[in-house]
């Protein structure tokens, strides 16, 4: 096994499809196709006024926040996050990121394949 180094802009953008979201898309970096046996590693970049769906699931998310600025909702708190924040949400809890910004929200997400 050799290690695996890319750029995030070399990695297609696919926009995300849905009534329950707004002006949001995602890059997959690495999965167990890759050798990250078991997890998943994504990039989403939420535009201004967009947002990913209100939503739970099983598993939990780790995230990092890359660049922009939002809220994350988590159950029925609502937190600000900005380059640099990080966050665990469990698993069954209701999550929503939204871009409260004028510039792109972007940030890295590792869940269990």
């Amino acid at each position: 096994m050799k290690p695996i180094v890319g750029r995030l802009e070399d990695v297609k953008s696919i926009l995300m499809q849905g009534e329950d979201l707004k002006h949001t898309s995602m890059r997959r970096l690495l999965g167990p196709e890759d050798g990250f046996s078991g997890y998943a590693m994504r990039v989403f970049t939420v535009q201004p006024d967009g947002f990913t769906p209100q939503h739970t699931h099983d598993w939990p998310h780790i995230n990092l926040v890359v660049s922009g600025e939002g809220t994350l909702q988590t159950g029925e708190y609502f937190t600000p996050i900005e380059q640099g924040s990080y966050a665990y949400v469990p698993p069954g809890m209701l999550h929503q990121f939204r871009n409260t910004g004028r510039e792109p929200l972007v940030f890295m997400c590792i869940v269990p394949e």
